[in-house]
């Protein structure tokens, strides 16, 4: 069995929305956990003060609590948390929505069906999880999905997943009388980032991620020299984790027109 846990970046007044998962295999969570909880504890020895929960923005900025740690340890740190995430060999699935395409494209039916940014973002997740997931046997294939609390969109986007749009079905080949997103368990499920702490790192891939799309085409300015060139370093390693692109965008679709994911994507973030 494996579970994959999910966060999101850019639910502000930000131009690119991602959503990130870190896939992982049942048999390796529980080492997984006890590793996350230690960096938590070692962090909070840093500052001085008790840290429940990891926000990759503050911890970044310097912000709130991490203040007292400067900016090149902070780098560090991201760093060794990049070092341990691959070093565990989770796999890792994002996609992401340019916002003001999103708009544009609004009248688009599939897009009707979405909802919202943030929903089109978690179902491309959950289609290129099914494309990825459904070749494996017995109970590998099945699929829990655990997304942080997101109150305004927990009850539609449940019903996305239990009764999908016909015209997903092609994005992953799903044959005729097969149960569509049959490797995944159940409806998802919605939970505090405090107390499931891989969503924690989830949202560590998907800032970084949002912010290396808008700093390389122009939505987001450097707050110091050699940024752009450290968050991008920080991305092409997520790149190097994530699952296959060709899962993610799909080169043929036989049965349907897969490009919508692609056109809502940043430029960069569809390599």
């Amino acid at each position: 069995m494996k579970f994959c846990y999910f966060d999101e970046s850019g639910m502000g007044d930000e131009p690119v929305l991602v959503v990130a998962g870190i896939d992982v295999d049942a048999s390796r969570m529980r080492s997984t956990r006890k590793d996350w909880a230690d960096f938590l504890e070692s962090l909070s020895g840093r500052t001085g003060r008790p840290i429940s929960e990891f926000h990759t923005r503050n911890f970044y900025r310097g912000n709130r609590l991490s203040r007292t740690i400067d900016g090149t340890e902070r780098a560090e740190v991201i760093s060794a948390i990049l070092d341990w995430l691959s070093s565990r060999r989770h796999r890792i699935t994002f996609s992401a929505v340019l916002k003001s395409r999103f708009e544009r494209m609004r009248a688009d039916n599939r897009l009707k069906e979405l909802g919202t940014p943030w929903s089109a973002a978690a179902f491309h997740c959950v289609l290129t999880l099914q494309k990825a997931h459904q070749g494996l046997k017995g109970s590998r294939r099945q699929t829990v999905l655990v997304f942080d609390r997101e109150v305004a969109e927990e009850d539609r986007f449940s019903v996305l997943v239990k009764e999908p749009p016909e015209w997903s079905g092609a994005y992953y080949g799903l044959a005729p009388g097969s149960s569509p997103l049959d490797a995944l368990l159940e409806a998802p499920l919605f939970a505090d980032s405090r107390l499931v702490l891989l969503i924690q790192v989830a949202d560590m891939v998907a800032y970084l991620l949002r912010f290396h799309a808008e700093l390389e085409e122009g939505l987001s300015a450097e707050s110091y020299p050699g940024e752009r060139e450290q968050i991008s370093e920080w991305a092409v390693r997520i790149f190097g984790m994530s699952l296959p692109g060709n899962l993610r965008y799909p080169d043929r679709c036989p049965d349907g027109d897969c490009s919508l994911f692609w056109e809502l994507a940043p430029e960069t973030l569809r390599r």
